[in-house]
């Protein structure tokens, strides 16, 4: 308790005298030390604390030897993880979400429930976090220039304009140019979410795939008002020069699809999240509203243009493995480079002719979502 009492008593005296506010002075050395902005989504953590030790142990060591030194700090603020902790709070506080999570979050921080709903406004986390965090900062002893430290956003007008000042200067010297990117994107946001503001996900990059249309050669009964339009089934492949090897299709049975016009006038038949990531893309309308809807099953035993393929006509077979928030739903079967199309293809080839629903008979039939695999006679 006496070393508690006796910290107390020098950390006033710092304060009190000023020790660690730095001017410059002429003929004397210099030394600066920063510590990237923490983000200010909550209370800073042990990372932070051991990680900002090693500029506080170079700032002191540099100060013993004479250097005339300075530690600024400042508090990180821009970005959507506060306006998406906010409103995932809003919607939390309107029963709209109940996992309560970010109620969960706060909590874990020692805020009291009273003061929970505050933080529904995403300015008011600007205004509690940081002086906490230079209070935790103050108690560790750093030897921090307090009249140095500043927010991010435009909450500081000063370092607004100091960043708008950059951009504008870079504009000058023609140093921007603007245009499109692949990028993360919050659809809800409508905005690019990059690493730092993200949830989670840190590290995920986009992805490219290229996709493969494979025309129908006859539209299924479910398609049928579509008759005299070319329809695409659309595979989404990280390996485009494996479709030579194309043997077959595969689609979930079960699996929501939907017939999407696209800008160019196609009709393109995949999974609803595959159309809006190509909407984005502006493949596609920004509503994305589908010609029609239909399931997988509605499809299966389809024949196939495929290009680049040696045959004529391939089938679009049933698969339950499929994910439908992957790709497009549509699945190219390439068995003689993935081993999982060669055992799928295998089994399909062992077991089955065709995936209708007017096999004679029964007995010869295994029963899929109101459709049935013919099995093949040995």
């Amino acid at each position: 308790m006496r070393l508690a009492e006796m910290e107390a008593a020098m950390q006033g005296l710092w304060e009190k005298e000023r020790l660690y506010e730095s001017n410059a002075q002429r003929g004397r050395q210099k030394f600066m030390t920063t510590f990237p902005y923490p983000y200010m989504n909550g209370t800073l953590h042990l990372g932070h604390g051991f990680t900002a030790a090693k500029c506080e142990f170079m700032n002191r060591y540099m100060r013993l030897q004479g250097y005339n030194t300075l530690f600024p700090f400042a508090f990180h603020c821009t970005g959507m993880p506060i306006v998406a902790a906010a409103n995932k709070l809003n919607k939390e506080l309107s029963e709209q979400d109940q996992s309560k999570e970010q109620t969960g979050i706060l909590k874990s921080m020692g805020i009291l429930d009273k003061e929970i709903p505050l933080f529904a406004d995403p300015f008011h986390w600007l205004r509690y976090f940081p002086p906490k965090a230079r209070e935790d900062l103050k108690a560790l002893g750093f030897s921090i220039d307090w009249r140095r430290s500043f927010l991010t956003t435009e909450f500081n007008p000063y370092y607004d304009s100091f960043v708008k000042w950059q951009f504008n200067t870079l504009k000058a010297l023609n140093k921007l140019s603007f245009g499109k990117r692949h990028t993360i994107y919050s659809a809800i946001d409508q905005q690019p979410c990059s690493d730092h503001d993200r949830k989670s996900g840190e590290g995920i990059m986009p992805q490219q795939y290229t996709l493969i249309k494979l025309r129908m050669l006859e539209l299924p009964e479910a398609l049928r008002e579509l008759k005299g339009e070319e329809l695409y089934l659309v595979a989404a492949t990280l390996r485009p020069e494996t479709m030579y090897g194309l043997t077959n299709c595969f689609a979930l049975p079960e699996g929501e699809y939907g017939v999407y016009r696209t800008k160019s006038g196609e009709l393109f038949v995949c999974s609803e999240r595959a159309a809006r990531n190509m909407a984005h893309q502006d493949m596609m309308s920004k509503e994305c509203a589908p010609v029609l809807k239909l399931k997988g099953a509605d499809i299966i035993g389809a024949g196939l243009k495929a290009p680049l393929c040696k045959y004529e006509k391939v089938y679009l077979l049933p698969m339950l493995s499929i994910s439908m928030s992957k790709g497009t739903g549509i699945v190219a079967s390439c068995p003689s480079d993935s081993p999982d199309d060669w055992a799928a293809h295998v089994l399909c080839v062992d077991t089955c002719l065709l995936y209708t629903s007017d096999a004679a008979d029964d007995m010869q039939c295994v029963d899929l979502g109101g459709r049935r695999i013919i099995k093949k006679k040995k």
